[in-house]
């Protein structure tokens, strides 16, 4: 069979769904996913070890997914459709989903010839699912050898804007467990087990997880990933992103995340109903510091700056200060001149940014009530400005923050690298 055929006829066989699959080793008669083909023309036989091709809707698999490996009967495979295939091995996708697909053999019954149809492992209703972009990406990111390894997952929630969990969230949740969690890369932390962990760092939801509680999951729950979800509603259906973040610098490398939309008229967002609050997000007390930059050095040719910081509260009252409450409404953050207000949760932005200039603009308008004639005479905003360039390979997330305690407004600007999704 022609590889032009081959292609051709395994993109109709993925279009149009049933993906074969076997329930367990045996004769069949089915059509399958794709077609298998060594890479060598010289070769009699695939073994174990053996690295090939696969003819194979790449959109269709995710690093580290498992395929059976089939021939027809007799040993030669056919071109006809019925054809009595027997199963013969299995095969480990290695290939990441921005490449041509390819896979190892790793296991073999007997005699493989260099070419042979292969089959998901998986039933197509949890093998071909809305959230296959995201486990692409993740296993792209941080999976480095899938025959070998596997990624421990904490898969926690799917909050809203405010950082609760709602009967959408709860719905949308499930999915996305259920589907990352039948895949055999993922090893996915029991939900019990995850539940009882949070419980005890007083974690309700994942809006509370900070860089703290990964640390201690990792140590405790020994997970690689932290998987959460985060849901807005929009003028015509529902937003999702899904982020993934590693407790532990993995090679190096960043969150990684993919933005799905699920339209009105699929029946996300018709019902008031799926935005009732089944657990509330409590925002945990944590103390705040004064910054400041005390002095620059050269350490080994490189710029080092030293910071001092003291606790917030202390430095109030040591201050004495009583100064005049800085309504919220008075915060303002401008992104590449786009004014953006103080949302219900604190956030102003929290989105990714593209490759370029920007430059991010912080501050307040001073209270009128100001007590003295040098604070009535600043009628123009304090504002912080902060520019940042974005590498081409780059995407890089902003988030700017605000809050108000003791009279003091406080305004944060987190930049950190996000791997593109792309």
């Amino acid at each position: 069979m022609s590889r032009a055929k081959t292609a051709w006829l395994v993109c109709a066989l993925v279009m149009a769904a049933p993906l074969g699959h076997a329930e367990e080793p045996g004769r069949e008669l089915f059509r399958m996913a794709g077609v298998m083909s060594h890479r060598s023309f010289e070769t009699r036989f695939v073994t174990i070890g053996s690295r090939v091709d696969l003819a194979i809707n790449g959109a269709a698999v995710v690093k580290g997914d498992r395929l059976d490996i089939y021939q027809a009967d007799g040993g030669e495979n056919d071109s006809g459709d019925n054809i009595a295939m027997e199963m013969v091995g299995r095969l480990i996708v290695t290939s990441s989903s921005r490449s041509d697909p390819a896979g190892e053999v790793t296991l073999a019954y007997r005699e493989i010839y260099p070419t042979a149809y292969v089959s998901l492992t998986l039933p197509a209703s949890l093998h071909i699912n809305p959230y296959l972009p995201f486990m692409q990406t993740m296993a792209d990111t941080y999976l480095d050898n899938p025959i070998l390894e596997k990624l421990r997952v904490a898969v926690v929630d799917v909050v809203d804007v405010h950082g609760n969990i709602t009967v959408a969230g709860e719905s949308m949740f499930a999915d996305v467990r259920k589907f990352i969690c039948a895949r055999a890369q993922f090893d996915c932390v029991d939900a019990r087990t995850l539940a009882s962990a949070m419980a005890e760092y007083g974690v309700y939801t994942s809006a509370n997880i900070d860089r703290e509680i990964k640390g201690k999951m990792l140590a405790n729950l020994k997970c690689d990933i932290v998987v959460t979800g985060l849901y807005r509603r929009v003028d015509n259906g529902l937003e999702l992103v899904l982020l993934a973040q590693p407790t532990h610098p993995i090679g190096k490398r960043g969150q990684a995340w993919r933005k799905f939309f699920f339209p009105r008229e699929h029946g996300a967002g018709d019902s008031p109903a799926i935005d009732r609050v089944t657990v509330h997000y409590r925002r945990i007390p944590k103390g705040h510091l004064k910054i400041s930059l005390s002095h620059r050095d050269t350490i080994d040719g490189m710029r080092a700056e030293y910071f001092h910081y003291e606790d917030f509260r202390q430095l109030v009252k040591k201050t004495k200060t009583t100064g005049a409450r800085i309504e919220a409404a008075r915060f303002f953050a401008e992104v590449d001149g786009q004014r953006h207000l103080l949302r219900a949760d604190g956030v102003f932005f929290d989105e990714p940014v593209s490759a370029g200039s920007h430059r991010v603009v912080v501050g307040y308008y001073p209270d009128s009530t100001a007590r003295t004639a040098m604070e009535r005479s600043r009628t123009e905003a304090v504002r912080k400005v902060v520019d940042l360039y974005v590498g081409k390979d780059e995407t890089v997330s902003v988030d700017v923050c605000g809050m108000v305690e003791k009279g003091f407004g406080l305004i944060a600007v987190d930049i950190h690298t996000m791997r593109d999704p792309a």
